[in-house]
């Protein structure tokens, strides 16, 4: 065998382990992006979780309730009222952001948008939008206001 024989058989065996390598690297990637995925679920659930826990046992339920039965509310509840909501749009925002990055699935954004349509629905939306709104990135404001307007 000469030298030129061995130089092409060279060229195939590196030609296979570049493709060898640029596979086991897209597989890696590929894990990782899921990996990477399912913690910001993770953390995204355990932030819901964490704000549900605090709802229960905070006097919002109890706000709620009175001002859906058209009872007057308090200064301090219409504050308390006021940061629930800007507290959870907070979290939306979130979300949306990370849905951006294709962080996490349409699925769950759309569960998210669920969500942020139960606020719209509150009687005094309008007038909470108009103190969270100037808190927010201007594409969560306009994907926000396409939900509002879908309802």
């Amino acid at each position: 065998m000469n030298w030129a024989a061995f130089g092409a058989v060279g060229e195939i065996v590196g030609a296979g382990a570049v493709v060898v390598t640029l596979l086991v690297l897209i597989t890696q990637l590929r894990q990782n992006t899921a990996e990477m995925r399912a913690a910001t679920v993770q953390s995204l659930l355990e932030s819901s979780t964490e704000l549900f826990t605090q709802t229960i046992s905070s006097p919002i339920p109890e706000i709620i309730g009175k001002q859906q039965k058209g009872e007057t509310l308090t200064g301090a509840d219409e504050y308390r009222l006021f940061m629930f909501h800007r507290r959870n749009f907070q979290l939306f925002e979130q979300v949306y952001l990370q849905y951006l990055q294709k962080r996490v699935s349409q699925e769950v954004m759309d569960a998210y948008r669920q969500r942020i349509l139960s606020h719209v629905s509150n009687a005094r939306w309008e007038e909470y939008w108009a103190a969270i709104k100037p808190l927010a990135t201007r594409s969560f404001v306009i994907y926000v206001e396409q939900v509002s307007n879908d309802v």
